[in-house]
């Protein structure tokens, strides 16, 4: 099994847009997505296993800051490792844009996401109180610091 990790393109727009519909309570629409994919600031990742489509992870920046808004892998691919390797294309982008930060938010019910996230090096760093809707859930906030030398 090969895992290829690669920047989106717009051709990959439908394709992130279903997986969205399958992963999120309020998925992004194919329009949305090509408009932050367009964007100077938005670094998208997609995932390919043995060449299909599994999965995607954006960020944006503003200043030295990185925010992850999205990171999604097909059910069937899951714990193959392509969410970690996702989160890593997107913290490896931070350190080619000298970033100082990244952050997320996660809803506190997602187990797997967080052990996820502070195996790859983020820190938990507070909670908004309902901050999900569709249900109602906290969202945790990790954010990943660029150690400065």
């Amino acid at each position: 099994m090969e895992i290829k990790i690669r920047r989106m393109t717009v051709d990959d727009a439908k394709k992130v847009n279903k997986l969205e519909n399958i992963c999120f309570a309020d998925p992004w629409t194919v329009d949305g997505i090509v408009s932050m994919l367009v964007k100077d600031c938005s670094y998208f990742f997609v995932a390919e296993c043995d060449g299909v489509f599994a999965g995607y992870s954006e960020m944006y920046i503003v200043l030295d800051e990185g925010n992850v808004c999205n990171i999604a892998v097909q059910p069937d691919y899951r714990k193959l490792g392509i969410g970690q390797k996702l989160v890593e294309a997107l913290i490896n982008a931070g350190k080619e844009l000298n970033l100082s930060v990244m952050m997320l938010e996660v809803r506190k019910g997602n187990e797997k996401a967080i052990r996820l996230y502070e195996k790859c090096g983020f820190e938990h760093v507070g909670t908004r109180k309902n901050y999900y809707d569709h249900p109602i859930e906290d969202g945790l906030m990790y954010n990943y610091y660029y150690r400065k030398n």
